[in-house]
């Protein structure tokens, strides 16, 4: 039992003919992934691709950023979105959070079972390990962006215990 905290990145995909022939290419090529190729799709042909791109497990400060900034105080275990730049602010409050060494910028929290509210070294590894995989989606994400030209993906927290 604990905090188990998740970044997921979505992207909708869609198979329409009207669409550009890379996007429709995608569709194929997930459809062929997934065994799905030349089966008949009733509704629209579009697909949602989700893919866990962060995981944090007991990171209380973490998750008292994303209740506080993306969740509105509301901290019910539900999907939120969270915005490229709600991911950009977090990530520069993190650079410098390690940089400085000024935990109060970004507090830990209390909660059931949510770990550690000490600023010890796991407090520290949580804030580099926030970096790096912010660091790396926001990257991988706007090259993704620039390459094709179809739009990034959109990001949802979500958090458990």
């Amino acid at each position: 039992m604990g905090l188990d905290m998740y970044l997921t990145a979505e992207k909708y995909i869609s198979g329409y003919d009207h669409n550009p022939k890379e996007e429709r290419r995608q569709f194929e090529d997930v459809l062929k992934a997934s065994g799905l190729a030349g089966q008949q799709m009733p509704g629209t042909p579009s697909i949602m691709v989700s893919l866990t791109v962060g995981y944090w497990r007991k990171a209380n400060a973490i998750h008292n950023w994303f209740v506080t900034n993306v969740q509105d105080g509301n901290d019910e275990c539900q999907d939120s979105n969270v915005s490229h730049e709600q991911l950009e602010e977090l990530l520069s409050l993190c650079q410098d959070v390690l940089k400085t060494r000024v935990a109060t910028r970004l507090p830990p929290s209390e909660g059931f079972f949510f770990g550690s509210t000490e600023i010890g070294e796991g407090y520290w590894e949580n804030i580099r390990e926030t970096i790096e995989i912010l660091t790396r989606v926001l990257t991988v994400d706007k090259l993704n962006d620039m390459v094709d030209g179809l739009g990034g993906c959109e990001f949802k927290y979500h958090a458990s215990w």
